[in-house]
């Protein structure tokens, strides 16, 4: 029968004292608070003396310690720290989504029109869009891709980079929207729905003639992340990252690296991805001071 215990607590505490030397301060007080063997085994304040922490570091350090609000029709936004009620985290409620256009009597359970990130609120959808201009007679469409977004600052990595220059933030995966533009006309502003079995579409205000009547075009969103359960079958077109890179962020070298040292850095390295998504989950309800 396979042991319940996490193999990183079997370890001697000298060796977890070790490994805890090669971790940043925020890093060591997320794995402190994960179980109570290392919090009694990692010692903080001795780290903290004389340490100039950086932006993202002290927000992390508040957002660790910060106790949750009580009030469970609420929660806390992770970027903006405001407290909304919970409905304002699912993106029907944006300006730029309309559940009103959307479904044609199917799905009518689902608040969603875009895949927002876990705790982000609607005031955000903003970040997961970009317009890119193309030359006359270019690419003119809306795609959706895979990006990577710091949940510090709120920049999607692949568009324009994340400027907080530190390891303490969090980043997950997020779908993004790119509208490939190629006139002057169309996506002066613009609304997204779904239809025809959930596919996602959106409706663009155009550049009128003056008249009071409005000009719409309606188009579809094309998904090219090719993640498996979002294949469609009139996709042909392969798009990477932008930095063309698919390997997975933060794995450790494995040069010159004893076999058993790897195993704990890998066991640190998958409680802390755990335990950050838990506490984003459980302290996007708590109270934090600017």
């Amino acid at each position: 029968m396979a042991s319940s215990t996490f193999p990183l607590l079997s370890l001697p505490p000298e060796l977890i004292l070790t490994i805890a030397d090669h971790l940043p301060i925020d890093a060591i007080l997320a794995l402190k608070l994960s179980h109570r063997i290392l919090h009694s085994t990692l010692p903080v304040t001795p780290r903290l003396q004389n340490l100039t922490l950086s932006p993202c570091a002290r927000l992390a350090l508040r957002t660790y310690l910060a106790k949750p609000v009580s009030n469970p029709t609420h929660q806390r936004c992770l970027l903006c720290k405001a407290v909304y009620p919970l409905k304002s985290f699912h993106s029907s409620s944006s300006p730029v989504c309309s559940a009103s256009l959307s479904f044609s009597g199917a799905d009518v359970q689902d608040p969603n029109i875009l895949k927002l990130p876990q705790g982000l609120c609607t005031w955000h959808v903003g970040r997961l869009v970009r317009i890119v201009k193309t030359r006359p007679g270019g690419r003119n469409e809306w795609v959706a891709s895979r990006e990577d977004m710091c949940m510090h600052c709120g920049a999607i990595r692949g568009w324009k980079g994340c400027g907080c220059g530190c390891e303490s933030c969090a980043v997950r995966e997020v779908t993004a929207y790119t509208r490939f533009l190629d006139n002057e006309v169309e996506c002066r502003k613009y609304v997204f729905y779904r239809k025809d079995g959930r596919r996602l579409y959106v409706r663009e205000t155009c550049k009128g003639d003056g008249s009071e009547e409005p000009e719409y075009v309606h188009m579809r969103v094309w998904d090219l992340g090719l993640a498996a359960e979002d294949v469609v079958e009139d996709v042909v077109e392969d798009v990477r990252r932008p930095d063309g890179s698919e390997e997975s962020r933060g794995m450790v070298q494995e040069q010159q690296q004893p076999a058993f040292l790897l195993e704990s850095f890998r066991s640190i390295w998958c409680m802390l991805s755990r335990y950050t998504t838990w506490r984003d989950d459980c302290t996007s309800t708590a109270h934090i001071h600017p």
